[in-house]
């Protein structure tokens, strides 16, 4: 049984560490090609025009990376038996090809064992990291701020569809693909759906979270 966002929200909530700090806000075209960036107010102006186009957000890299981490408590152990659990809630790709187990899995990235990082863990358990759910939270907390509306009992859930973690070892890039749910739960009933990408790529400063939000007519 999957881990609901909103459980992993509360666990970040409840030891203070949902702080990431968003960069900026660019708008992208149909071929993802970054056109232009906005102040929010202004973002929200110019996709008010402009139907077609994703929204992005930058994160502070160091900051969602810690922020998981201290969930941790920086362990190891804690973050292995946690993939145990994870890595079967999800399709885990590397380079295009579907892992059909956690050995495989981690055989392959044990490459990366012997690479430090700044976060006082080395390469080969931070990409292991990025495969738990807890990697999710960023987005979802930014969602649920976004568009849970409690008095009027609307919330942001998970969906029941699988999650896609996709790894680029060429290029040390991690995608994380979910789709998100804004609910009315008096009714149960979905409002609209937000598919969502986060892309980390380990030599880059920040991390990109784009997103399609469709409304349901």
């Amino acid at each position: 049984m999957s881990v609901d966002f909103v459980d992993i929200y509360y666990k970040f909530y409840d030891i203070s560490i949902i702080r990431y700090k968003v960069i900026k806000y660019s708008v992208i075209d149909s071929n993802n090609i970054i056109i232009d960036y906005f102040e929010e107010n202004e973002l929200d102006k110019y996709l008010a025009n402009n139907k077609h186009c994703n929204k992005m957000l930058t994160i502070d890299k160091s900051l969602y990376l810690q922020d998981i981490l201290k969930c941790y408590n920086y362990s190891i152990d804690k973050i292995i038996d946690q993939l145990t659990k994870d890595f079967p809630r999800s399709l885990v790709y590397i380079n295009k090809t579907l892992m059909t187990s956690l050995d495989q899995y981690m055989n392959i990235l044990k490459k990366y064992k012997s690479i430090n990082t700044e976060y006082n863990i080395d390469l080969y358990h931070l990409l292991l990291l990025l495969c738990n759910q807890s990697s999710y939270y960023a987005t979802y907390n930014y969602f649920h701020k976004k568009y849970s509306d409690i008095a009027n009992d609307i919330l942001v859930t998970s969906s029941n569809s699988k999650r896609e973690i996709e790894y680029d070892t060429n290029a040390l890039k991690v995608s994380i693909k979910t789709d998100l749910e804004i609910k009315n739960i008096n009714n149960n009933k979905i409002v609209s759906i937000i598919h969502t990408v986060l892309y980390i790529t380990m030599n880059e400063a920040n991390v990109k979270l784009l997103w399609i939000k469709k409304d349901n007519n």
